[in-house]
């Protein structure tokens, strides 16, 4: 899901992106997770998926 508003004349913008990854046929190994954990800071990890959301407003 990605969803952007924004107002024209610099009023307000703001931005919401959500992203959501199932591990289906077996779990993420330490390895793996690991992995993940070196591409986003921010992210939500498990054996069982990786979710990261973001929201800002400028």
């Amino acid at each position: 899901m990605d969803r952007g508003v924004s107002v024209v004349g610099g009023r307000l913008m703001s931005e919401y992106q959500y992203y959501e990854f199932v591990a289906l046929d077996q779990a993420l190994t330490a390895k793996q997770q690991g992995e993940l954990r070196a591409v986003s800071s921010r992210g939500r990890i498990t054996s069982s998926g990786f979710v990261n959301d973001y929201q800002w407003v400028i």
